[in-house]
């Protein structure tokens, strides 16, 4: 059903369009989308984004800023997080429908542009952890109509020869489960792009590598 790209450069631009979508969609994925109340603008679309983590914050503002396709707001800032947002009219219209279907969540529609590792990485440090107590790693799904669940896992299996398997976590909050040998590969997989945040990296090291 996936299948991986080979991502080449045929424009002579530093980043390819597929790249840059999948960067923004892979964070647009755990951020606010919303329509903007804007009389100027009415099918404007403003995606927000928060981290506890300055490092983290200042990293994916850099992905996605990466792209020049949206327009930054005011930084704003409360006791323990910080927020950043972008308003567009085309780019975040586009998404914002891909990923609400009937006003819910879904990732049918956008699992298709997803590439390469960038994507489970950014999901592994917003919802994800390891428990070394059953050798696994695992990926907390916020969504619990299993039709999605089984798309993701699909997406795994297809473009990063990943075997997976679901339980319901805490809560009754379905995971996508990495054990054993699956652990060590979806780490090594995802661990270049975490390294570049210090502050999930050093989490990341520690249960990882022990």
């Amino acid at each position: 059903m996936f299948k991986a790209r080979n991502i080449i450069d045929t424009s002579g631009q530093n980043m390819v369009r597929i790249q840059k979508r999948e960067r923004i969609l892979s964070i647009a994925i755990h951020s606010i989308l919303s329509k903007v109340n804007d009389k100027n603008d009415p099918k404007s679309v403003r995606m927000k984004i928060m981290a506890c983590n300055r490092d983290y914050l200042n990293w994916k503002i850099a992905m996605i800023e990466s792209a020049q396709w949206l327009t930054r707001e005011d930084a704003k800032r409360d006791s323990f997080t910080m927020w950043m947002s972008w308003k567009d009219s085309n780019k975040l219209r586009i998404y914002h429908k891909w990923l609400y279907h009937n006003h819910k969540f879904t990732l049918k529609n956008v699992l298709k542009y997803m590439y390469s590792p960038f994507f489970p990485a950014v999901f592994y440090m917003e919802r994800g952890g390891i428990d070394d107590d059953y050798d696994c790693a695992y990926l907390r799904l916020w969504y619990q109509k299993p039709e999605q669940v089984k798309l993701l896992a699909t997406w795994f299996k297809d473009v990063l020869d990943l075997e997976t398997t679901v339980i319901n976590g805490q809560y009754d909050i379905p995971c996508l489960v990495f054990c054993g040998e699956m652990k060590e590969k979806f780490l090594s997989i995802i661990e270049p792009i975490v390294s570049q945040v210090p502050s999930k990296y050093v989490n990341f090291r520690r249960v990882s590598h022990g």
